[in-house]
């Protein structure tokens, strides 16, 4: 692990949000982000240069908020990556902060994924805060269980709602995972996961990379009653109903934060540990033998009308045998193909100010699932194939289903 301090930089905001923001920093040099401004407090980036892929978002910090008692309450946190064999690994949990750094046993609860080996359940979760710099909202901390050791991690206050989590241990036996925490209730009920949820989830099979989506209606005492999804399986995609029969949601341990979610296509049954966050939204970890490891996000639908607007949009994902992410800014009209300019890192390769020409929307169905195809004009013609799952008419999530790439994706409506 290297902790790089930014000693300078440099931006420029083009008229449709689209900036390209470089840090010189203290050992790696300059480093290029390609960022798509949501808002003045939210923005999506990918790494753009020739030295990383990657992909992620900018939140605006509270100031007021940067202090180590700011960390207080429940959260849920959902953490992904590799473990030591380069192989894929997530975690998902909740645990109670007391405002004093500490993370106490008895409280905390978790699923580990390590590349297809399951730890349900798993109550030996606490940790602590180590160090912290109210300064920049940096700090250092431990969590601590019996399947997992101890795991070291900087963290990064957003505001006391969300940190930023990314694992410093130095060991080669440790794995390397990123991810965030959210504030979380201080108690759930089976009335938590109410209503139609559109969600997401990344990971891979045991052939490739893995991406799934859809949306799922819930009852609010424990049955799902319908819904869809579609799975991009290493670039072979299917369209599934979701079937009454088979698919439950329980609070598995009894009075704990954890509910375990099964999601049936009829003759194959999902399995996930989810975890709720106060800003309506959940924290999912897939716990079975249909794919290696896969995590996401879940979130309350509250519409489901079709994109209409300025959006800043995010993929992410395989293609081939390495990655691409794609920053843009797209618009469109309701019933017209989108129109803007894309930015793409493909493992290294940069496009930046590619047009888009043409390509087709679709409507939502009732339950809040279209499509849409962007297509890009030259020099770099390609074209992504594209479900949505309506959030609201601010948010959609994607999911590719063509077999060019395996990607996830969001449109957050602009300004």
């Amino acid at each position: 692990m290297t902790s790089n301090s930014i000693t300078g930089g440099t931006y420029e905001v083009g008229p449709d949000g689209r900036s390209t923001v470089a840090f010189t920093t203290g050992t790696q040099a300059t480093v290029t982000f390609q960022v798509t401004i949501i808002s003045p407090k939210q923005a999506l980036l990918v790494r753009f240069d020739t030295v990383a892929t990657g992909s992620g978002t900018l939140d605006l910090q509270n100031k007021a908020q940067l202090s180590k008692s700011a960390i207080s309450n429940f959260y849920s946190f959902a953490l992904s990556g590799i473990n030591s064999g380069g192989f894929p690994e997530a975690i998902a949990g909740n645990f109670l902060a007391d405002s004093n750094g500490n993370f106490p046993l008895g409280n905390g609860i978790q699923d580990v994924n390590d590349a297809g080996t399951i730890t349900q359940a798993d109550v030996s979760l606490q940790g602590q805060i180590v160090t912290f710099d109210p300064s920049p909202g940096r700090g250092t901390l431990q969590f601590t269980s019996t399947p997992k050791g101890t795991l070291s991690f900087a963290f990064y206050i957003v505001d006391h709602t969300h940190f930023k989590l990314v694992e410093t241990d130095a060991s080669p036996t440790s794995p390397v995972l990123a991810g965030d925490a959210f504030s979380a209730p201080n108690s759930i009920t089976l009335a938590s996961l109410t209503g139609n949820n559109a969600f997401t989830l990344g990971g891979s099979v045991t052939k490739g990379p893995y991406a799934a989506g859809g949306i799922f209606t819930s009852n609010g005492t424990g049955s799902i009653t319908g819904g869809v999804q579609d799975l991009n399986v290493a670039g072979r995609v299917h369209a599934q109903t979701i079937a009454t029969s088979g698919s439950t949601y329980t609070i598995t341990p009894a009075s704990s934060n954890r509910i375990l979610l099964n999601v049936s296509n009829g003759s194959t049954t999902f399995t996930y540990g989810v975890y709720i966050n106060s800003n309506g939204t959940a924290e999912m970890i897939e716990l079975d033998t249909n794919v290696v490891v896969a995590t996401g996000l879940a979130f309350l639908q509250s519409s489901a009308a079709a994109p209409q607007g300025n959006y800043a949009l995010n993929l992410t994902g395989a293609v081939g045998q390495g990655e691409e992410d794609v920053n843009g800014a797209i618009a469109s009209s309701g019933a017209a193909a989108f129109t803007g300019y894309l930015d793409a890192n493909v493992s290294g390769s940069l496009f930046p100010n590619v047009p888009l020409s043409g390509g087709t929307t679709t409507a939502p169905t009732t339950l809040g699932r279209g499509t849409v195809t962007l297509q890009t004009a030259a020099p770099s013609p390609t074209s992504f194939a594209l479900a949505y799952y309506v959030v609201d008419n601010q948010t959609y999530l994607l999911v590719e289903i063509d077999s060019q790439r395996v990607m996830l994706g969001v449109l957050s409506r602009q300004f």
